[in-house]
């Protein structure tokens, strides 16, 4: 995530390429709790493993 885009790879995969351009980009407000960092699943089933974070500079 930068000022500009956000990008997401599964594996070696980029399943998000978005650049915000001249586009807004919001979340819903029950999600606003869990800022900066959260991870959220409605209605499903989740499981996570293996969340690396690093830095871009």
């Amino acid at each position: 995530v930068t000022v500009d885009a956000i990008q997401a790879w599964i594996d070696d995969e980029n399943v998000v390429d978005f650049t915000l351009d001249d586009n807004t980009l919001s979340i819903r407000p029950e999600v606003e709790l869990s800022k900066p960092f959260g991870i959220a699943s409605w209605r499903t089933m989740a499981a996570i493993r293996n969340i690396r974070v690093k830095r871009l500079e």
